[in-house]
This record gives C-alpha cells, sequence and structure tokens, in this order.
C-alpha cells in the first residue's frame, strides 16, 4: 500500500464520521424547518469554514471544467435537498440505509457514464443492495412512503454527483469543486428561502453553523480522499457513518432499529462491500476514456 493509498483511506475515513455527526444533526434540525431553509443556512453559515480552509492553503486555482464545476454543484444540491426534506420524517438509521445505496449506483452508473464494466461482484452487490432497501420498505406491498422516495432520490444524486466529482478530479482540487458547491447552493437555495422562510432561534443558528463547519470538513475530505484512491472505495469506507449514526440515534433520540432495518442496512453493506471486491477476472474493465 503505498503513502498516496493510506492517505486516502484516511480522508476518507475521516469524511465518514464527519458525515455521520452531520446526519445526526440534520435529524435534529430537520423537523422544524424546510429543506430549503436548512441547505441555505447550511451553506451561509458554512463559508467561514471556506474561507478558512482558503486562507490556510493559500491562493484559489480557478476550474478548469467550470460547466461540469456547475452540473456537480446543481446535482449535489439536488441531493442535500431532497435528503434534507426526508431525514426529519424518518429515523436516522433508516435514512442513512436508504442513502447508503449511492454506492450501489455507482456500480450500475459506471459503465453508461465513466465506460467501466463494473463486473459480476457489482452487480451481486447492486442486487443485494436493492434487496436491502425493500426490506427497509416494508411493512406492507404498496408504494413507499415520500420520505423514502425522497431518500432514495437524494441516493441517486448523489451517485450522480459522485461520478462527476470522480471526472473533475482529474483537474481540479477539492478545495475548488467546494467553493463551486457552497456558491451555486447558496444561490438556488436563496431563491426559495422568502417562499419557506421561518425565523430560526438562537440555538437553531448554532445548530446551522455546527452543521455547515463539519458538513464543509466532511465534503473536503470526501473530495481530496476520491483524488487518491478508487470512488469505490471511498464510497464504501462511508458506511462507518452508519455505525455512527445508529449509535447516536439511539442515544440522542431513543431510535431502536427494528429487525427488518437491520436486515435490510446488513444487506446493504455487504452489498457494498461486494461490489467493490475484486477477483482477479473480474475486476472492472475500461472500454474507453470518458
Amino acid at each position: 500500500m503505498t503513502p498516496v493509498h493510506r492517505a486516502g483511506i484516511a480522508l476518507a475515513l475521516g469524511a465518514a464520521m464527519a458525515g455521520g455527526a452531520t446526519l445526526l444533526l440534520l435529524k435534529w434540525l430537520g423537523g422544524s424547518h424546510a429543506a430549503p431553509e436548512v441547505v441555505f443556512f447550511r451553506f451561509l453559515l458554512g463559508l467561514p469554514m471556506v474561507a478558512l480552509l482558503i486562507r490556510l492553503r493559500g491562493p484559489l486555482v480557478p476550474s478548469r471544467v467550470p460547466k461540469q464545476q456547475l452540473v456537480r454543484a446543481i446535482l449535489g444540491f439536488a441531493a442535500m435537498l431532497a435528503g434534507f426534506a426526508a431525514i426529519g420524517h424518518m429515523t436516522a438509521a433508516t435514512y442513512t440505509a436508504v442513502v447508503f445505496t449511492s454506492p450501489l449506483l455507482l456500480a450500475a452508473l459506471s459503465w453508461p457514464l465513466l465506460a467501466e464494466q463494473p463486473g459480476r461482484n457489482g452487480w451481486l452487490g447492486v442486487g443485494a443492495g436493492f434487496c436491502g432497501i425493500v426490506l427497509i420498505a416494508r411493512p406492507d406491498l404498496g408504494l413507499p412512503s415520500w420520505p423514502f422516495l425522497l431518500a432514495a432520490a437524494s441516493a441517486v444524486f448523489e451517485a450522480l454527483c459522485t461520478v462527476q466529482a470522480r471526472v473533475i478530479g482529474r483537474s481540479d482540487d477539492g478545495l475548488t469543486t467546494l467553493l463551486w458547491f457552497t456558491l451555486v447552493s447558496l444561490g438556488l437555495s436563496a431563491l426559495v428561502l422568502p417562499l419557506v422562510w421561518q425565523k430560526p432561534t438562537a440555538l437553531e443558528l448554532a445548530g446551522y453553523l455546527a452543521v455547515g463547519t463539519i458538513a464543509n470538513l466532511a465534503q473536503i475530505l470526501f473530495l481530496e480522499a476520491l483524488r487518491r484512491i478508487p470512488a469505490f472505495l471511498v464510497a464504501t469506507l462511508q458506511y462507518l457513518s452508519f455505525v455512527v449514526v445508529v449509535l447516536g440515534g439511539s442515544l440522542l433520540f431513543g431510535e431502536t432499529p427494528g429487525g427488518a432495518d437491520v436486515a435490510g442496512a446488513v444487506l446493504i453493506i455487504a452489498g457494498g462491500l461486494l461490489a467493490i471486491r475484486r477477483q482477479p477476472d473480474d475486476g472492472p474493465r475500461p472500454v474507453s476514456h470518458p
């Protein structure tokens, strides 16, 4: 294992821990304010963190692929908006399990969007993950509720966003991508804010500040990890967030996952691990460069 590989794993693990803490904070904030308002304050109060990172690193390098940055920022905004709208109406563990189908979707999207064959293990992992989703979507055979649909949409947008970030990482560094994401999401959420405005309390503003700071830290760690190790590996290591969320949800919200939730989550995690496992004759086979 090279030093670059070890650094990428460490960055991905740090992103997972910070991501889990962010989800717990959002669970606390998500039930009392509309999603666009949560998104707006998350980015507005996260600006000091971005400014600090720029100051520590030095002059910001302009993007070499601004159109791709805009697409990636819009996808990330859509994923966040759908996720924020869902999390206040689901248990933290169930929400995290649904959103964590994103690495499995990444396996399915890698061929049409990145021109890579995921291989047998990749497709088996996708199948196991969707079986897990079926368990979580119980108890009846009717259509899933709207929070479940929003969380699933968030997973799809996040997978597309990760594909785009992987491509962008060949040209731009993580801080440039973070700044684009922050400014685009701040502008889009500000357009909707007058329609959903509800004055936050001082305690909620403190929560938004914490979300903005920790979420930006998770983002920069995630983006820099993507520049060092494969996207599948980065995505799989994010399952550590599930452990953080389950433990935190139990301690802070008194949430105890049911048997089907646990079984579904196990299938999803197992599917993610299987999707990135490579056999000598079953690894990703590049078809062409995107």
